[in-house]
């Protein structure tokens, strides 16, 4: 059932994409936004699993850098805001978000809009946060948050 729910997400979200980008999500589950690689994934406990690939660390990036992007991650106090994590193989920053299947179908194209409208919009803000802690600058991660939770639906 759950299953079907998500692919149900996933037609719904092809509707919205040009034919090619499509195609890829449909096979693999994967799309290219902004220049970054999305990774679109049926989680088992009935959610959908979005992976954003945010790069490289940005230059400056130590130990320091690693050590706050923990503790940013220990703000997110809610299912809208992503979590941010390293992926081993190729070293980039990832954003991950989980949201409920349920949550999505609440939503007029609930999937759709939270990767072509809202993805597009967190990514810069992502970006500067990283860049503000590889310059070792503290960031406000409550009004970080607060701000994503604003650009929800």
């Amino acid at each position: 059932m759950s299953q079907e729910r998500f692919d149900a997400l996933l037609a719904q979200l092809c509707k919205a994409l040009p034919r090619d980008a499509a195609a890829d999500v449909r096979e693999r589950g994967l799309l290219s936004v902004d220049g970054h690689d999305v990774l679109i994934d049926h989680w088992p406990d009935d959610a959908c699993r979005i992976l954003v690939d945010l790069g490289p660390p940005p230059g400056g990036a130590d130990s320091g850098f690693y050590r706050r992007l923990l503790a940013l991650n220990l703000e997110a106090e809610s299912d809208a805001v992503p979590v941010l994590g390293l992926e081993a193989d190729s070293g980039h920053i990832v954003a991950i978000m989980q949201q409920p299947l349920e949550v999505l179908e609440q939503e007029k194209d609930g999937l759709a809009d939270l990767i072509v409208r809202q993805l597009p919009e967190w990514m810069p803000h992502w970006r500067a946060l990283l860049a503000s802690q590889a310059a070792d600058v503290p960031a406000d991660a409550h009004a970080i948050v607060a701000g994503w939770l604003e650009m929800r639906p």
